[in-house]
């Protein structure tokens, strides 16, 4: 197959307030784990602080992701943050999808309020590479709205 670019969509919505989801995708690196391990087994903050453009975490996926221990860390950069667009866009650059042939693997979360209690989650990946991307694009459509409504249930449990 020869070298493509390509995007990837994924939505969901959820039962619970914009800015209470964006203050947990932006609190990521501490709370993911604890709300979702079967995702993230966990996030350490290698370089810049939680939240800050130009950060570096490194993140050990959990037991729901396909791979070897190659591909269960990754290291990713934080392009992007828009308080009020409630918009974060990272970048894999060592690890997880780089490890498998995507030369880049960029996703973008999106917030749309829709009510009090009501918000549509939209995930974008743009990437590249020389191989196949069926797989990763179905594992990506079917993540997103499993992980999030994990988040849901935990900011719905928590108040």
């Amino acid at each position: 197959m020869q070298g493509f670019k390509q995007t990837c969509k994924a939505q969901v919505e959820l039962g619970v307030s914009a800015s209470r989801l964006w203050a947990t995708i932006k609190e990521g690196s501490k709370l993911l784990p604890k709300i979702a391990p079967e995702h993230f087994s966990y996030v350490k903050i290698l370089q810049g602080q939680v939240g800050e453009i130009g950060s570096i975490t490194l993140t050990k996926l959990g037991s729901m992701s396909p791979g070897g221990e190659e591909e269960l860390l990754m290291k990713e950069q934080l392009l992007e943050v828009d308080d009020q667009a409630m918009t974060m866009k990272i970048t894999e650059v060592e690890g997880g999808h780089i490890a498998v042939g995507f030369t880049k693997w960029q996703p973008t979360v999106k917030l749309v309020p829709l009510g009090p209690e009501r918000v549509i989650l939209r995930s974008t990946v743009e990437f590249e590479g020389d191989l196949d991307p069926t797989i990763a694009i179905a594992l990506h459509m079917e993540a997103i709205p499993n992980l999030f409504r994990r988040v849901e249930k935990y900011l719905q449990e928590t108040g």
